[in-house]
């Protein structure tokens, strides 16, 4: 998976400006949601509990829990109907990426995996980056199963935390 110096920052962030939030901790109905504004980027990281986007954390046993997966995978993997940015910033997606945890086979057992992640990449470029005022996110309407968004934003202004929870739409970036 591409990682940016922008992302890897966002990421340190998260660790130093909010212990108490810090990703790693896993967590079911929680996610954790990394943002870093550079000018005319935004690199954004989306992970947590695999529960919170499908209402399970097992490998999938039967036809419709590999189409739970598979949905979740597929809109992950289009954010910007996840996270929209102001129209006036003319933002585009240049990257998206988003893993399914099922997509290499158990190895020594791990059918069983006790905690099963899902995570996403992605970045935007805007052509009027002043006009980043905010991002709308629809997560929580995607994902019924997600409680609490903890994120942390990195910008020229340094570290900020945020906690979401429903029906939090609007994230704050000025």
């Amino acid at each position: 998976m591409k990682c940016t110096v922008h992302l890897v920052l966002a990421v340190l962030a998260v660790h130093a400006a909010a212990p108490a939030l810090a990703a790693g901790s896993h967590e079911h109905g929680r996610a954790d949601l990394q943002i870093a504004v550079e000018a005319d980027v935004i690199d954004i990281h989306l992970g947590g509990a695999l529960d919170g986007f499908v209402g399970f954390e097992h490998r999938p046993r039967n036809a419709a829990e590999r189409a739970r997966v598979a949905s979740a995978v597929a809109q992950l993997s289009s954010p910007e109907q996840l996270v929209v940015p102001p129209p006036e910033a003319d933002c585009r997606v240049t990257l998206a990426e988003a893993r399914d945890p099922f997509a290499e086979p158990a190895v020594g057992g791990a059918d069983a995996a006790p905690h099963v992640e899902l995570s996403a990449s992605w970045q935007f470029r805007c052509r009027a980056p002043q006009a980043l005022a905010g991002l709308r996110l629809t997560l929580f309407q995607a994902f019924p199963e997600l409680e609490r968004i903890d994120v942390v934003v990195l910008d020229d202004r340094g570290p900020r935390v945020h906690r979401l929870a429903p029906p939090d739409a609007l994230l704050p970036l000025r």
